[in-house]
């Protein structure tokens, strides 16, 4: 008996069987888990686009109250400088 490092023959079936590899499904199951996954991919594209569209809308809107901002602090800067200008020609 030729034993290998590890006291296993070396061509012992429990180090080189086939039983550990994966049993072929049925075409059928096969089909099924691949459309399964299809269906996924499909909703996950549809939830992205969802998600997509609904980040567009609230950039757009922070855009939109950024500049609104930028007109507040114009006016405020404005009315600051004629204050200014007003406590300066006394």
């Amino acid at each position: 008996m030729d034993l290998w490092p590890f006291g296993h023959r070396a061509n012992s079936p429990s180090l080189f069987g086939t039983e550990g590899k994966p049993k072929m499904e049925p075409v059928a199951s096969s089909q099924a888990a691949l459309e399964e996954l299809r269906t996924q991919v499909r909703e996950l594209r549809s939830t992205i686009e969802t998600m997509k569209d609904q980040q567009k809308r609230e950039i757009k809107q922070l855009l939109s109250e950024l500049d609104e901002e930028k007109k507040i602090r114009l006016r405020l800067q404005m009315e600051v400088n004629d204050i200014k200008k007003a406590l300066q020609s006394k």
